[in-house]
Formats: structure tokens, C-alpha cells, sequence
């Protein structure tokens, strides 16, 4: 005998996981910071702002970040319940509203996001030399939005139309302290990126009191930037140098005669690892002069895998700029352990399928860049959380994938209940996720 499926008035979701979203959200202090700058408030008969942006990150936060997709909960009552909805807007509403939101807003967002991380960052810190350090990784990633007339979508250097923006994140689980939407052609270390990382180490060294591990790529090598790092308390950092003109040969031959250590990988084949410092005119050090220490990481191929010698060597030469004082190979594995930012931009890409901005406002893109990081937030919150119960199921490392987090947190099924007196989500008790989440909420 066949499955039949009928239809029924019962109230199911297919988002319990919303509830955890909506818990977050439902702060005294987020609202009043939205209400002080917002055009249209609760109470004015009209949907506010708060509610607005509410609806676009419980959108995001389910992975539906464009403007269609609330027409798909105009009549969810779960939805309107758990966010605290007066109303649900059309997605008309949703995208003029968005698009005539006061630029302030974002700044209460950072504020906000921040109030969020400030309450687990101590958790987040690692123990490096004996000390802990905040990571806080600074990485550009390109965001395809080709065959768009988006305002602001040109080429990137991946050779697609779209935008490049800046991400930072904080931490051994990769929470986004701040984010930057920039035009596709943008450079990495363009005008204004100078401002928008010494005010994102700011945004950290606010919320963590301990030292901070500042790391990025030879695309934002500046002497500017370096000086920048010195010339702040409680900061260290590895930052990988761009080599320029600088001959491979010569940077060889100082690292072979300067080497502090030695690794043999293979016949015909050794790292050799040595300092060297640069002195660099800087107007706030004693005597206008700063000496700046150079990790510098040359290999030399003699031999190939295959055991024919080459005639002529095959040299790879990597530098860092750093202030660490660690053994040489330790600061090398610091700065590939950055990679990991890589993994951070795919879940806020394509877990959250936040790649193609819905709007065609450049201002509007900002604004969702920004729901999105707090979508990000507490998304990888709600992971964090979740671990620490002991209660989620299988092998787990250190974190949640946004990934698992949507597909069995956020897209769990529950029968929702609507009572006069007594609210109730009940999930299926066989459910091997559904202990971590109760838990949790």
C-alpha cells in the first residue's frame, strides 16, 4: 500500500532552528541602538526597521538571502512568532525598505555584532608561546555577480565581474569581526584600506583584553600597514611580504649563511630559515628610525623527486614581516594556518548562498554584507554552543561547518503550537540532533 500525503492545518515548520535566531535577536539594547537612527519605528502603524532587518537576517540565517524569498512566509505564522513580527513584509516592501535604510544602521550593526562576540571571545583565544592570542585574519575574497548591472560589479583579478570585499575574522572558530564591500577592480590594499584595518583591530582590541595575532597576505603589504601594527598596543603579527624585484638568488644565499635552522626534507631538497630586519623611517619611534624583522623561508632544489640532478637549482623564497618572538618554523605555521580563511569565505558564500547580492545598490549591499555577518555570527554561535553540550552526534573537531549547522539545526522539522497560554515546538524525540538543541535554546 502507497504513502499517501494530505494536507493538514496543523502548524509544521521545516526551520525549527529559527527559534534560536530569534532569540538572539530579541535584545533591549539592539533594538533601542536600531530605533535612535531609524526613519520608521515601531508603533507608527507602518513595519519598522527593526522588523525589517530582523526578516532579511532570519532570511539569510536560513540560507534564502534575496528579496523573493519572504513572499514564501508572509503566512507562516512560525516565522512571524519566533522573530517577533508584528507583520511580515512583502518582498516589495522588503527591498525599498532596505534601500531607504539610514547608513547609520550599520554602524549599530558593527556595535551589536560586537556586543555578540564580546560575550564568547575569550573562549576563542589560542595558546601560542606559552601566551594566548586573539587571531584576527584579514583576507580579500572575490564575489562572483557576473552578467549583472549591479552598481559597483567590474572585474576582479579571478577574471569575473563581481565585487572583492574585505573580511576579518576573529578567533580559532572564524567569527566575522567586520566586513567591507568593495568594486570587483578594487586592489587588496586600495585607498581607504589603511582606515578600515586599523579601525577593525580597534573593533578587537575593544572586546578582547589580551595580546591580538594580526595576520594577512602580501596582498596588503604596505609599509604603511606595518607601521600601522607596530604603532599599537598589545598587537603581534605575520604578515606575508610581497617579494617585488627582489632576487631569489640573493635572498638564498643570506638565508643559507644567516640560518638559524635547517630542515632536510629529501636528498637534494632543504628549507633554510633566518632572520633579517629592515630599518624604516618612522615618525613615532625614538630617533625616527624602527628596525622591522623579516622571517625569511628559502628552499633549494638540487635533486628532483625522480633523482636527476637539475642544472640549474629550483629556488622558492617566502618572507614575513613579523614582531614574534618564536622559533622560525612556529611563525611559518602561524602564517599557513591563515589559510583557513579560505574555508570562512566558502561558508559565507555559498553555505549561506550570500555570493550574488540581491540588490542593485552598492549602499544596499553594504547593509547586507552586514546582516549577513550577524547571520554568520549566530549561526557559528549556535555551532559553538551546540559542541559544548557534548550532545551532538558523530566525530566533531572544533567546529561546526555552516553547512551541518543549516541542515540539522536550522532545517529541523517541528510541530509548532499556538496556544493562548502556552507556546510549544516538539521535535522528533529519535531526532539525533534534537537533544543538542534543546540544549541549546
Amino acid at each position: 500500500m502507497g504513502i499517501k500525503v494530505k494536507l493538514t492545518d496543523e502548524i509544521i515548520t521545516s526551520h525549527v532552528g529559527l527559534l534560536y535566531v530569534g532569540n538572539v535577536l530579541k535584545d533591549g539594547e539592539f533594538f533601542a541602538s536600531i530605533n535612535k537612527v531609524s526613519k520608521i519605528k515601531k508603533r507608527s502603524g507602518f513595519i519598522s526597521d527593526y522588523d525589517i532587518l530582523k526578516t532579511m537576517i532570519g532570511l539569510i540565517a536560513i540560507g534564502k538571502p534575496y528579496y523573493d524569498a519572504v513572499d514564501e512566509y508572509r503566512d507562516d505564522i512560525y516565522f512571524k512568532k519566533v522573530l517577533k513580527l508584528k507583520k511580515v513584509p512583502s518582498s516589495a516592501i522588503l527591498r525599498q525598505r532596505l534601500d531607504q535604510m539610514p547608513k547609520a544602521v550599520m554602524e549599530k550593526l558593527e556595535a551589536y555584532n560586537r556586543n555578540i562576540l564580546s560575550g564568547i571571545i575569550d573562549s576563542e583565544s589560542v595558546e601560542i608561546g606559552g601566551q594566548n592570542y586573539l587571531l584576527l585574519d584579514f583576507d580579500v575574497t572575490p564575489m562572483d555577480n557576473s552578467n549583472t548591472k549591479k552598481e559597483g560589479v567590474s572585474k576582479t583579478y579571478k577574471l569575473f565581474d563581481g565585487y572583492a570585499p574585505m573580511f576579518s575574522y576573529v578567533g580559532k572558530s572564524g567569527f566575522i569581526i567586520n566586513n567591507q564591500l568593495r568594486e570587483g577592480s578594487a586592489h587588496s590594499n586600495c585607498d581607504g584600506n589603511l582606515e578600515h584595518m586599523s579601525q577593525t583591530i580597534e573593533m578587537a582590541l575593544s572586546i578582547y583584553s589580551g595580546n591580538i595575532l594580526v595576520r594577512f597576505d602580501s596582498g596588503n603589504d604596505s609599509i604603511e600597514n606595518i607601521l600601522m601594527l607596530e604603532n599599537k598596543g598589545r598587537i603581534s603579527y605575520v604578515v606575508k611580504r610581497n617579494l617585488r624585484r627582489e632576487r631569489k638568488e640573493e635572498w638564498l644565499s643570506y638565508a643559507k649563511e644567516h640560518a638559524g635552522e635547517k630542515v632536510h626534507i629529501r636528498d637534494g631538497l632543504s628549507s633554510y630559515y633566518a632572520l633579517a630586519t629592515r630599518e624604516i623611517a618612522d615618525e613615532h619611534a625614538r630617533g625616527g628610525k624602527r628596525l622591522i624583522k623579516i622571517l625569511v623561508v628559502a628552499t633549494e632544489e638540487t635533486i628532483d623527486k625522480k633523482g636527476q640532478n637539475l642544472i640549474f637549482p629550483k629556488i622558492s623564497i617566502e618572507t614575513y614581516w613579523t614582531n614574534l618572538e618564536l622559533p622560525l618554523q612556529e611563525i611559518e605555521r602561524l602564517y599557513h594556518d591563515h589559510g583557513t580563511c579560505e574555508q570562512y569565505h566558502s561558508e559565507f558564500k555559498s553555505d549561506l548562498d550570500m555570493e550574488r547580492l540581491p540588490s542593485g545598490k552598492f549602499q544596499t549591499n553594504e547593509l547586507l554584507m552586514h546582516l549577513g555577518m550577524l547571520a554568520f555570527n549566530i549561526l557559528r554561535l549556535m555551532g559553538k554552543n551546540a559542541l559544548k553540550t557534548g550532545k551532538v552526534p558523530g566525530r566533531r573537531g572544533n567546529r561546526l561547518r555552516i553547512r551541518t549547522i543549516l541542515q540539522n539545526f536550522m532545517y529541523m522539522g517541528g510541530h509548532f503550537f499556538d496556544w493562548i497560554k502556552n507556546t510549544q515546538i516538539r521535535v522528533f524525540r529519535k531526532n539525533k540532533w534534537a537533544r543538542a538543541y534543546l540544549a541549546i535554546i
